[in-house]
């Protein structure tokens, strides 16, 4: 009985272990892929007003931050357990912030107002290489390449009369760099998990706000995303 029993847990065994051996070459990630994602995005602009005029320069200590849902697209290469992947994402959302008007702050309470200053972002891209070490259906991966957003900066003012005249807002593209680590875990031969974390510094354009002040900034950013893709196998 006692030997039957062993018999039986070691084919078990051998059953689970061949089982799970016969699973890995299953899993062929090399082909393309699209998905979506939902994204937590935390930033500093690094900004400060630059004086045009006879006031003072003054920085702004701004952290937009805020939720971005996207789609991604890609292509993976397989050798071995290594993968080569290329991917494009594009997010949108509102990563933004609103805080006093650090003109009105800087003025040691010579002047009164609730004026504030909102810098904001609401479209991101990037296009990114992968490098990924495939286990069976689990594949961790670094990632870096370039990234562009579309920002904004813009300030409202209550003084009588105004510090400043219209317009009181800009816009324009940053671009700069991004990299990260990120994994997929893979449910079937189409479907997988991802999860994946992104640093990103970007270069802004400077942004004039009213006739007296422009604005230079160097925002970065630290993302965590989690989402699904489908892969063409």
């Amino acid at each position: 009985m006692r030997t039957k029993s062993i018999a039986l847990a070691a084919t078990v065994l051998a059953a689970g272990t061949m089982g799970a051996m016969a699973q890995d070459p299953t899993v062929d990630w090399t082909g393309g892929y699209v998905g979506g994602n939902l994204s937590y995005t935390a930033s500093d602009s690094h900004a400060a007003f630059i004086a045009t005029s006879p006031y003072a320069s003054v920085a702004i200590n701004s952290l937009p931050h805020g939720f971005t849902g996207g789609v991604q697209a890609g292509y993976n290469q397989q050798m071995g357990n290594v993968v080569l992947g290329v991917e494009a994402g594009v997010s949108a959302g509102d990563i933004s912030t609103t805080m006093p008007d650090p003109l009105i702050a800087s003025s040691g309470g010579y002047m009164l107002s609730s004026s504030t200053v909102t810098a904001s972002s609401d479209i991101q891209a990037t296009l990114r290489g992968r490098l990924g070490f495939a286990v069976g259906n689990f594949l961790p991966y670094a990632t870096a390449g370039l990234a562009v957003a579309h920002l904004k900066t813009s300030a409202t003012n209550t003084l009588a009369p105004p510090l400043v005249s219209a317009p009181l807002s800009d816009e324009g593209i940053g671009y700069g760099w991004t990299a990260g680590v990120g994994a997929e875990v893979a449910l079937d031969e189409n479907w997988s998990l991802t999860a994946q974390y992104l640093h990103t510094a970007l270069t802004a354009p400077n942004f004039y706000v009213g006739q007296n002040y422009e604005t230079s900034s160097h925002p970065t950013s630290d993302s965590v995303t989690v989402g699904v893709n489908f892969r063409f196998n």
